[in-house]
């Protein structure tokens, strides 16, 4: 089984699981999602989503909701009171502000669903007399310095178990380097890998493929891997490149954890999966100063996507300020 057929085989068992005592309406709404050409990860966020209005919407009514028909009684209020009590969020015991896309992202699940309902369930979608949230923030996005990223390659060095010191070595140097996401570096297989032309065929968000170049540091560490991949898990029948200690193709989350093991008591910041793609966008930028570039190298379509790494830019900012102030 592929990477890409894997994942997806898992995500719907994920979200089957999740409808199994949803009301009957929003399966159907999953077969539209999938029907309509959605992609597994969108069909997930959607229906949790609209499965976390319906708690909503059940808090909100108590005694009279009728879980299996909540949607003929929801009103544009619902839709904005519902958005209204995502501005917060707890982490850790405290308050913290949510960012605006959140509400935005949740905003447009519900939309597309009940748009679905009608005019076969409802005469009108309530959603459509509300508000999109405005994207007023500028969420703050954490990356690694050159000397960070050492530092925690240091530590793989100096603590990772001996059959998984390659594993996870390879995991940051190809996360560092090339900014792939989570969902396309796990789904790697072995046979993705072209060492003649330096390059790996990968799944990106949207389910399509594309490719990535690397460099000779990396395709040395991709051959370590493998040579430890081959001698301590002979038994291995998955073509995944990252496997577990159970033979099986590793996780997003065991990644996060694998980035939470060497960064704690080494670097200050929380550095999750999306903090290498961060890392090596702003890094980029930092040498270069070539936004398009960057945006290449991030598979982005739009400029505009990639142009807030380059705000982030500590070092460009520095360089900018110094000049100014040569000026007085």
């Amino acid at each position: 089984m592929s990477g890409r057929q894997e994942k997806e085989f898992n995500l719907e068992r994920k979200i089957k699981n999740r409808l199994d005592n949803a009301p009957y309406i929003v399966s159907e709404f999953y077969y539209s999602l999938i029907g309509s050409g959605k992609t597994y990860d969108t069909a997930y966020a959607y229906i949790n989503y609209v499965l976390s209005f319906i708690n909503f919407m059940k808090l909100e009514n108590k005694s009279q909701f009728n879980s299996e028909k909540f949607y003929e009684r929801v009103k544009p209020l619902h839709i904005n009171k519902y958005i209204t009590s995502l501005r917060t969020k707890h982490v850790n015991g405290k308050v913290e502000r949510a960012s605006d896309s959140i509400r935005s992202v949740q905003w447009s699940a519900l939309n597309t669903f009940f748009q679905f309902l009608v005019p076969d369930y409802i005469q009108s979608n309530p959603v459509a007399n509300t508000q999109r949230p405005k994207m007023k923030d500028n969420p703050k996005v954490t990356y690694l310095t050159p000397d960070e990223i050492s530092k925690v390659l240091s530590n793989v060095e100096k603590t990772a178990p001996i059959k998984f010191k390659n594993r996870d070595l390879c995991i940051m140097k190809l996360g560092f380097s090339t900014g792939l996401r989570a969902s396309a570096l796990i789904g790697i297989d072995i046979d993705d890998i072209d060492f003649k032309h330096n390059q790996i065929r990968i799944t990106e968000k949207g389910d399509y493929d594309n490719y990535v170049m690397f460099g000779d540091n990396l395709k040395t560490q991709l051959v370590a891997w493998l040579g430890d991949r081959k001698k301590y898990f002979p038994k291995c029948n998955s073509n995944a490149l990252f496997i577990s200690s159970f033979n099986r193709r590793i996780s997003a989350d065991m990644v996060a954890v694998i980035l939470k093991q060497y960064s704690d008591g080494v670097i200050d910041k929380h550095v999750t999966p999306h903090v290498m793609r961060h890392s090596c966008a702003t890094n980029l930028y930092e040498a270069t100063g070539d936004i398009y570039l960057c945006a290449k190298q991030l598979n982005h379509k739009q400029v505009s996507t990639t142009q807030r790494y380059a705000e982030l830019s500590n070092e460009k900012q520095k360089h900018a300020a110094n000049i100014l102030d040569g000026m007085i």
